[in-house]
């Protein structure tokens, strides 16, 4: 993933999307590049503070190279003195952008965390999602190997294994208590005698 951002709210996106590969670029000219150089990206992400303020001219930027690239913006925790957030919605849509998310509006936190995420990965198309990983699929295929299958975990999760496999794939997101145990269960994968074997498909870009 692609992320134009300032410093301070480096920590809290690694954390939201732990196990990605994320390249982070501090100004336009890095992002321009980034962009020409393969291989493409499957998201892109701008801070509002951005390149001293300059969100709206890196998303013309983007849409000038890369029409196709999924663009989320962001208002991060070091912006929180910009006080109407809802009044850049609309410019943001109309300048390219796919959505605008409010970190300031989100706990810090493991649920407050998965609820970005997901709106994050909304963004990408259903069919990009699922040609690359991400925590979701990676957690319940370890999940899935602990347990011993697929059909054994739709049971620890009390889920139908139609759910399981589409949450598998990525071509759905498991709701958050199901995400949770299924961590709980991929947390065991260390135990003597178990091989977790990771999907054969790339980290989300």
């Amino acid at each position: 993933m692609l992320i134009g951002d300032v410093a301070p709210e480096d920590a809290r996106l690694k954390s939201i999307l732990h196990g990605d590969q994320l390249h982070f670029v501090r100004n336009t000219r890095q992002l321009e590049e980034a962009l020409d150089a393969p291989p493409p990206f499957d998201l892109g992400i701008v801070c509002l503070q951005f390149d001293e303020s300059r969100m709206f001219e890196t998303l013309r930027a983007i849409r000038t190279r890369e029409r196709r690239l999924p663009v989320a913006c962001i208002r991060g925790d070091s912006a929180a003195h910009v006080l109407n957030v809802e009044r850049y919605r609309e410019p943001v849509a109309s300048a390219g952008g796919d959505a605008l998310i409010d970190l300031t509006a989100v706990p810090n936190g493991a649920a407050g965390n998965d609820h970005v995420r997901r709106q994050l990965y909304g963004c990408i198309p259903r069919g990009d999602r699922m040609r690359s990983t991400s925590v979701y699929t990676r957690t319940l295929h370890a999940a899935s190997d602990v347990a011993g299958g697929r059909h054994q975990l739709a049971r620890f999760l009390s889920a139908h294994p139609d759910d399981v496999d589409d949450w598998m794939s990525g071509a759905d997101f498991p709701p958050y208590a199901a995400y949770m145990a299924a961590l709980d269960v991929a947390s065991h994968a260390a135990a003597p005698g178990i091989n977790v074997i990771p999907a054969p498909r790339p980290r989300m870009n």
